[in-house]
Formats: structure tokens, C-alpha cells, sequence
């Protein structure tokens, strides 16, 4: 059998009992999905039956309220619980849909709802808001027998009851098909290893003493020992030990013919008499001028090379060695075998007591190819080293510039001519001020540098040793840092302007709760309304200040991540504007909307984000008696979503950095930490789409973005 066949054996049996535990996991698997998914429907059943035991005491409460003070407010709140009590039957219906048994229960707390509904409606009907609350009292105190509490406690508690129950099955079977499914898991691997370590164990035992037997006779043949016997078998090592065998043959025949040769030489050499006729030459003619040694012997030396030019080179060398009886050399290209250049080096001598010359052929072809190679390395290094935007400097032993690339001329204000030769650090301290902290990093030493006038600029020099051969140079680089420093100086501002924003709301608030809770408050009600409105808006400006902070700090770690969800555009815009009512009227600013009702794909919770932060940013760019308008429109494939202010133009310089982090505005507006509208665009990215700024004269300022329609 060849090793082929008992490989795919050990491969075919293995994978079949593989099949079959994927078959088995397979099944396994599928009962365990079914099973989470009763567990999620009994789970969702449980926050269902809740929600509606929570509505209806909702209701309840409004409408107790209701009958205490007749306000419009209060009656809304009562009706608007009945649609979301029907929502909630609704989907539990559906949930309890294939469960007769929990479907007689939900009837049962269906009408106990419906009888209550039907009492509410009335009570509401009877009793018109702005009325005297005694005769609404009274009604409720005598009608409130014909709902019984006690009877709809207890139906919400054997709904609910029976759906924890069954969840707690559901628990118990699902932890067991886990259980199941990882003992198959196990045991099918454990078989599997089993299955195949026996069948690998059955076929090393007889291929392991071949090979052994094998690898003795190469051993025997390297040390010049006889060879083993030949391995039996028809299998592949077999083979491989029958051309292992003949390649033997053919070695000791090779080897025989080769110690008949005086030596391998790859030069062609061969004797030429002073008339220029070859009189001897060794078997390498025929590598380098594809001619037979005995076709040569005999010939003028002109037949072995066809050009002329190379010809007339090579007679004239012969000719000055014979005349001054000097060895020299000549290049000559000649045309290879296979029609390739050759560069060949000819070595002439004269011998006088044989007068005839000895002429060696060197094909150095290899060689002059290495030393072009060098030369265009050498040069693309000095390309490459001169497109770097960093300067490098080598120095040589004394500290003296043995070159310099572009770069380095650029930050060193030189030009080439008059740096080499000079010493580096005198250079540097006519133009920079060197900083007296040095920092180590492993081998290299680097220097801060900071220009002596202006413009500003800032460089870092590194200086590392190199050994060459018996020199010890050094190879420095400038690098322009100004950039980086001045981000570092940013943001040292902005943690600055950070503390400063933090400490001041935070102390007016601390002191505001301090009076408050020492009875030193003691103000109308509409001044402390007025005072904790004010308070509200300073927290709330906390709070999105340390929001931005936060969602900064997840992007810049990668730990930022979104939740796509079919959204509705509209109820977006919406919550947001709701949210920031108090923010826009302790602004004196009023809130407009101009919405479509559309779908987008996108986070929930970060699609509000960037709502408030452009929308909060817009208050507090409008001033007092400004109007900020909220709109959304679908376009195409996507939904754009804008917010308007008429406050102070912003410039098409300012529009171009808006967006960078620690950036504000420079128009004298009010500015916060310089990262509501980066998180903003960091958000957007994020979730597919688009943002920008339009901000004219005639038209006022908006900030839209754009998110994937559904």
C-alpha cells in the first residue's frame, strides 16, 4: 500500500467519525437555540406583565390626582396610560400566543383591565377638568367598589407566577442541553484523537525502520561505507531508495571523470605564439565561447572573439606585454552562448623562454553586476535618505559633517558646501538653544532644540554610534517637533480651560445646595424656581462637558462602539428638543421644528448625542430672543438632519477647523471645551454618514449631518 493511500486513511476515517459528532453536535445545538428562545419568550412575557401592573397603578395614581385638583395635565396622563396598557396586552397576546393555559389568565386580567379602563373613561367623562374636586372625590370613593384590587392583584400574580415558573423550566432544561452538548463535545474530540493516534501509531511502526534504514545507507555513503541493503516495499520510500542508488552511480561516474581534469577551473586558459595562434586551452572554451577545445587549437586568437573592437583591444594588449614584457589587463565585452553580454577580464603575460603567451578569460560578468548593483543601492539610499522628511547627519570620527540630506540643510539653514567639514554642535548653538535635559533611549541620545528667533520652531537631535570597520562614526537626526509641541501646549490650555469651566458651575451649585440645606434660602418660590432652573442648566453643562470628555477618551482607545437600529427620524428630533426646553429657556431662546417622518439606521443613543451637543451649542450661540430651529428631511438613501441659529456668522477659515478637537471659536462667542462638535463628527463617521457647517450672512448658521435611510 503506498504512504498516500495510508494517509487518506488516517485522514477519510477520522473526518467520518468527525461527520458524524457535527451531526450530533448539530442536533444537539438546534434544542439548545429552541430552548433560549422559550426562556427569552417567558423572560419578555415577565417584564410584560409587570409593565402592565405598573400602567395600571400609573393610571390610578393620575386619576386619584385628577380627582384631587381637576388639572388638564393629570388627565392627560390618565388617558395616555390606556394605548400603552393596550400595547402591552398586545404583545403579551403574542407571546402567550402557543400557551393555552397562560392565554385563560391573560382573559381573565384582560377584563379585569377592561372593567378598569371603562371606570377611568367615566370618571373623566363625568368630570370635566377646572370642576370642584369633592363631588369627583365622592364618586371615586362609591364607584371604586366595582373594580376589585385584590382580584386584580391576584390575576397579575398568577400570570405572573405561572410565566417565572415556566421560565425556571425553561432554566433547568436549558442548563442540561448544555451540559449535553459539551460531554459530545468532549467525547468527540476524545474519540477522534483516539481514532487517529491509533491508525498514526499503526503506520509510524513500519515507516519509521525504512527510513531508519534509509537515512543509515546516505550516512554510509557520506563516510564512504558500503550501503545497506535496499529498503523493500513499493511504496514511495521505496522509490526514493532505488534513485538514491542510481544518483550514486552516477556520482562515483562523475567523480571518476572529474579527477581526470586538472582541477575545475571556470577561466579559460589557454597558450597563444607571438603570431597570435592558440596553441593550448582547457575545456572551459566551451562554456564562455561555446566552442570545442579541439576547434580551437590551431585557430588565430581573433576567431574566439567576433568583435572587432574587443579583437583590436586584445591584440594591442598583446602587443605592449610582449614589447615591455609587464603583465596586464584588458575589459572586454563579448556576446555569451546564449546571446548575453559577457564582461570578460583578459589577463596577458609573456613567458620568453616558451616565447608565446599566457592569456587567462575571467568572465567577471557576475562581479561588474554586483558592483552596478552597489552603485545604484549607494544611490537609491541617497534617495531614499534625501525623501525622508527627518535629517540625517553622519559624522566622522572627529565630529565633523561628512554628509547631510536636504532635510537636515532645511532645519540647519545651510547649504551643503558650507556645513561638510564643520562641527555639528557649533552649527546648531549659532541657531538654536539647546535644553539642558537629555533623554536615553537604548543607544541613541536625544537633545531637544529650540530656535533662537523667529519663526518658532522646535527640533529633537538624536546621535547614535556606528562602528565602521576600524572608525567609529556617528549618524544624527533632526527631527521638527514644533507641530507636536504646539498640540501639547493646546492641550495643556484646554485642561486648563477645563478646571477653570469645572470648578466655577460646580462652586456656584455647592453653594446654592449649601443655602438651601442651611435655611438660608429663604426667597419667594418663583426666585428659588427661577434659581434652580439656573442650576439645572449649570449641571446639565456639566454633565455634557464630562460626556464629551468621555466619548473622547473611548475613541481615542478604540473602545468606542454603536448599535445599529431602525429609528424613527421624526421621535429623534423630538426627544432632543424636549430635553433641552429648559436649557433654551433659561436662554431666552425659542425652539422650532420642521420635521419628516422617515426611518434611519443607526445608535439610538448616540444619534441623540449628537442632537443635544449641536443643539446645545446652537442655544448657546443664538443669544437672548433668538430662535433655533430643529428640522429633518430624507434625501435619496440618506436622512439629513440640520440645526439652524441666527447668531454670529462664522468664517470660512473657522468652518475649515470646527470640527478639531480642543478647537473654539474666535469670534468672541460663548465656547465651551472644544469638543461637542469633534465628538459630533467622530459620531457620525462612526455610524455612515456625513457633517457639516453653512453659515452666511442672509441665512444665519446650520450645522446638518447626514445617516443611512432604511
Amino acid at each position: 500500500m503506498r504512504i498516500a493511500t495510508r494517509i487518506l486513511l488516517i485522514c477519510l476515517i477520522p473526518l467520518a467519525a468527525e461527520l458524524l459528532f457535527f451531526g450530533v453536535f448539530l442536533l444537539l445545538f438546534q434544542q439548545l437555540q429552541e430552548q433560549e428562545k422559550s426562556v427569552e419568550r417567558y423572560r419578555r412575557t415577565t417584564v410584560e406583565i409587570i409593565s402592565i401592573r405598573n400602567l395600571i397603578f400609573d393610571q390610578f395614581r393620575y386619576l386619584h390626582q385628577y380627582a384631587l385638583d381637576r388639572d388638564d395635565d393629570t388627565k392627560e396622563n390618565a388617558l395616555a396610560c390606556g394605548p400603552r396598557i393596550d400595547g402591552s396586552f398586545a404583545k403579551l397576546a403574542r407571546l402567550l400566543a402557543a400557551d393555552p393555559a397562560q392565554e385563560s389568565r391573560l382573559e381573565r386580567l384582560k377584563a379585569l383591565s377592561k372593567k378598569w379602563s371603562n371606570f377611568v373613561v367615566n370618571v373623566l367623562r363625568k368630570f370635566p377638568a377646572g370642576g370642584d374636586s369633592r363631588s369627583s372625590v365622592s364618586f371615586m370613593a362609591g364607584s371604586m367598589v366595582d373594580f376589585s384590587v385584590p382580584e386584580f392583584r391576584e390575576a397579575v400574580k398568577d400570570l405572573l407566577d405561572n410565566a417565572e415558573r415556566a421560565s425556571r423550566d425553561g432554566e433547568l432544561q436549558l442548563s442540561n442541553a448544555r451540559a449535553r452538548l459539551e460531554y459530545w463535545m468532549v467525547f468527540g474530540m476524545a474519540a477522534n484523537l483516539l481514532i487517529t493516534s491509533l491508525f498514526l501509531v499503526s503506520l509510524s511502526r513500519g515507516f519509521s525502520r525504512r527510513v531508519s534504514s534509509l537515512l543509515e545507507s546516505i550516512e554510509r555513503y557520506a563516510e564512504g561505507s558500503a550501503l545497506l541493503e535496499p529498503v523493500s516495499g513499493d511504496d514511495e520510500l521505496a522509490l526514493i531508495d532505488s534513485q538514491f542508488r542510481n544518483m550514486v552511480e552516477s556520482l562515483d561516474t562523475v567523480r571518476n571523470r572529474e579527477r581526470a581534469i586538472l582541477g575545475n577551473i571556470q577561466e579559460v586558459l589557454c597558450s597563444v605564439s607571438l603570431d597570435g595562434f592558440v596553441t593550448q586551452v582547457n575545456e572551459s572554451v566551451v562554456t564562455m565561447f561555446a566552442m570545442e577545445a579541439g576547434a580551437v587549437l590551431g585557430q588565430h586568437v581573433s576567431k574566439l572573439i567576433c568583435d572587432p573592437s574587443a579583437c583590436n583591444d586584445l591584440l594591442s594588449c598583446m602587443v605592449s606585454v610582449a614589447r615591455t614584457e609587464v603583465a596586464a589587463t584588458v575589459d572586454l565585452s563579448l556576446s555569451g552562448t546564449a546571446g548575453e553580454t559577457l564582461d570578460v577580464m583578459c589577463s596577458v603575460s609573456w613567458s620568453k623562454p616558451e616565447s608565446s603567451f599566457f592569456v587567462v578569460f575571467h568572465d567577471v560578468t557576475l562581479r561588474r553586476q554586483f558592483e552596478r548593483f552597489l552603485r545604484e543601492s549607494e544611490k537609491k539610499m541617497r534617495n531614499m535618505i534625501e525623501a525622508v522628511e527627518a535629517g540625517v547627519v553622519r559624522l566622522d570620527q572627529n565630529r565633523r559633517v561628512q554628509f547631510a540630506n536636504s532635510a537636515a540643510l532645511r532645519l540647519i539653514d545651510r547649504e551643503e558646501r558650507a556645513l561638510l567639514g564643520r562641527d555639528l554642535d557649533s552649527v546648531l548653538n549659532e541657531i538654536y538653544i539647546a535644553r539642558d535635559d537629555t533623554m536615553a533611549v537604548e543607544t541613541e541620545a536625544f537633545v531637544e532644540y529650540h530656535r533662537r528667533e523667529e519663526p518658532f520652531q522646535v527640533i529633537v537631535v538624536g546621535r547614535s554610534a556606528v562602528s565602521e570597520s576600524d572608525e567609529q562614526v556617528q549618524i544624527v537626526t533632526l527631527l521638527d517637533i514644533t507641530d507636536r509641541v504646539k498640540v501639547e501646549r493646546m492641550r495643556a490650555d484646554f485642561i486648563a480651560m477645563v478646571s477653570h469651566d469645572l470648578r466655577a458651575p460646580m462652586s456656584s451649585i455647592s453653594l446654592f445646595l449649601e443655602m438651601i440645606i442651611d435655611g438660608k434660602y429663604d426667597s419667594s418660590m418663583e426666585r428659588l424656581k427661577a434659581r434652580s432652573k439656573a442650576t439645572y442648566v449649570t449641571a446639565f453643562q456639566l454633565i455634557d462637558m464630562l460626556q464629551n470628555l468621555l466619548d473622547l477618551e473611548k475613541w481615542e482607545q478604540g473602545m468606542f462602539v454603536v448599535s445599529v437600529e431602525e429609528l424613527d427620524s421624526r421621535a429623534l428630533c423630538l426627544r432632543s428638543v424636549e430635553s433641552l426646553e429648559a436649557l433654551a429657556a433659561a436662554g431666552g431662546v425659542t425652539m422650532r421644528v420642521e420635521l419628516e417622518e422617515f426611518y434611519v439606521l443607526s445608535d439610538e443613543l448616540r444619534t441623540l448625542r449628537i442632537l443635544s451637543n449641536l443643539i446645545s451649542n446652537a442655544i448657546g450661540h443664538s443669544g437672548k430672543g433668538g430662535t433655533v430651529t430643529v428640522g429633518c428631511a430624507r434625501r435619496d438613501q440618506f436622512g439629513y438632519f440640520f440645526v439652524d441659529n441666527q447668531g454670529e456668522i462664522i468664517s470660512p477659515r473657522e468652518q475649515q477647523e470646527i470640527f478639531k478637537k480642543f478647537r473654539q471659536s474666535g469670534t468672541g462667542r460663548k465656547g465651551g471645551a472644544g469638543l461637542g462638535l469633534t465628538i459630533c463628527q467622530q459620531l457620525v463617521q462612526a455610524l455612515g454618514g456625513e457633517i457639516g457647517v453653512r453659515s452666511q450672512e442672509d441665512t444665519g448658521t446650520r450645522f446638518w449631518f447626514t445617516l443611512p435611510a432604511s
